[in-house]
């Protein structure tokens, strides 16, 4: 072996075990958490367009409860808060997605920036961006 594929593959080894003890678990944690919030955010939109048919399923299925959010007897205003806070789950849902799409790029990015850092110091190459 010469002295350059000695240090290619030190600069392996360590790198590797840095990577699996500081950088994998912390990586797969974030993972886990987008993953989690996508999930979430469908959770809320469906629940939100759930709310908004509710009344007009009420009509088919009429065991099907609406909601009572306001003590007032007022059917009609109680059908108007459900249809409303279903039309804001919705909006938050959507927003929570497009905002874990954009996280995800971001991260993505981030993830492939350190792979190729990583590929730059087993080559043993100085800064050169």
């Amino acid at each position: 072996y010469t002295p350059v594929k000695i240090m290619i593959i030190l600069a392996t080894m360590g790198l590797g075990l840095f990577n699996l003890i500081f950088v994998a678990i912390p990586v797969l944690v974030v993972a886990v958490i987008i993953l989690i919030l996508f999930v979430a955010g469908i959770i809320i939109i469906f629940t939100g367009v759930y709310w908004v048919l509710l009344p007009f399923l009420h009509l088919i299925i009429p065991q099907l409860a609406i909601p009572t959010f306001i003590n007032s007897g007022n059917e009609i205003l109680n059908i108007l808060v459900v249809v409303l806070s279903g039309i804001g789950l919705t909006a938050g849902g959507i927003i929570l997605v497009v905002l874990m799409a954009y996280i995800t790029k971001w991260f993505y990015e981030l993830m492939i920036k350190y792979l190729k850092l990583n590929l730059r110091i087993i080559k043993g190459r100085e800064r050169d961006f």
